[in-house]
């Protein structure tokens, strides 16, 4: 049996989130369709549900009054601080449930949380390695209904994880 990992799941239900596969529903948890009732396609319905989170105002922490999400992770500026706080953030919406556009979409401001830290300030605010980042974010990079700005960070963040050889059995990470 795997260990757990991200949000408490097994590898293989991480997967399966990150898979963002064919079915689930749209992020209101409600039909969403053309004048003909067609359902949106996944992709659309995820798309939806990203730009939403994205979007959300960052009113509960009155510095950050005004900003968005998506400012927040695309801001070379925002402290790492800042970018813990919206990595958990998204934490909190996975294990929250909810249909699984929503799950997706926080599954990806946490990742992109984790993409902001490294490629703004070199910093690492994870405990995962990074051969398993790597993967992640090429996983998340390979994603079309992911905004070509947070693909661009992930892409940037895999090549820096590539850049750092995971420490050995005895080595410790920082």
């Amino acid at each position: 049996m795997d260990k757990p990992c991200a949000f408490e799941l097994d590898r293989q239900q991480l997967s399966r989130l990150l898979a963002a596969g064919i079915d689930g529903e749209p992020p209101s948890g409600r039909p969403v369709g053309g004048a003909d009732g067609s359902r949106p396609s996944r992709a659309a319905a995820l798309r939806e549900a990203l730009s939403a989170l994205m979007a959300q105002p960052c009113d509960r922490v009155a510095i950050l009054q005004g900003r968005t999400t998506g400012s927040l992770l695309l801001d070379r500026q925002t402290d790492p601080a800042i970018l813990r706080l919206v990595k958990e953030h998204g934490k909190t919406l996975v294990r929250a449930g909810g249909p699984r556009t929503s799950r997706d979409a926080a599954v990806t401001v946490y990742y992109a949380a984790i993409a902001s830290a490294l490629v703004h300030h070199r910093e690492k605010i994870t405990h995962f390695p990074h051969g398993a980042l790597s993967r992640s974010f090429r996983t998340l990079c390979a994603k079309r209904w992911i905004p070509v700005e947070l693909r661009s960070l992930f892409a940037e963040a895999q090549g820096l994880c590539e850049e750092h050889p995971d420490p050995g059995p005895g080595d410790r990470e920082p």
